[in-house]
């Protein structure tokens, strides 16, 4: 009887230490506004495809994008989903990110490379400024 007892709190323990250290989430909702100089549709589907083009380094499980590039959808092993959607709206162009990631090493959090590189690229290319509406992660510093 000891010997399960035993067995039992210490497969407890180590469930919960590693629960501890491989628990990470994480929450963005973040917006990137480009001014359209172009009045066609050629600046949207440059970054959609600038989008696709990233996610393709990224070993997503699959890679949703319809042709106008209007919304991409990316979803990656242990659930990680990206929703993207680009809007027109007068001379600017839109994209909203949304990300929400559960399960992962809290010290490499999943696809940190790949936000980040999307934003550089963004704000490199394309000149885009950011609003963060949402940023929560439990990310260990």
């Amino acid at each position: 009887m000891k010997k399960i007892l035993l067995t039992l709190i210490l497969g407890f323990l180590f469930n919960s230490c590693a629960f501890i250290i491989y628990n990470y989430r994480g929450k963005l909702d973040t917006e990137y506004i480009v001014l359209n100089t172009v009045k066609d549709t050629t600046t949207k589907i440059a970054i959609g495809k600038l989008i696709f083009n990233l996610s393709v380094k990224e070993k997503f499980y699959t890679r949703n994008a319809n042709p106008a590039f209007d919304s991409l959808h990316f979803y990656g092993p242990d659930y990680h989903t990206f929703l993207i959607r680009l809007y027109e709206i007068n001379d600017t162009i839109k994209i909203r990110l949304k990300y929400v990631g559960y399960h992962g090493f809290r010290s490499r959090p999943p696809h940190k490379i790949f936000i980040q590189t999307l934003n550089d690229s963004l704000k490199t290319k394309f000149k885009a400024t950011q609003i963060t509406y949402l940023d929560i992660s439990n990310e260990k510093k």
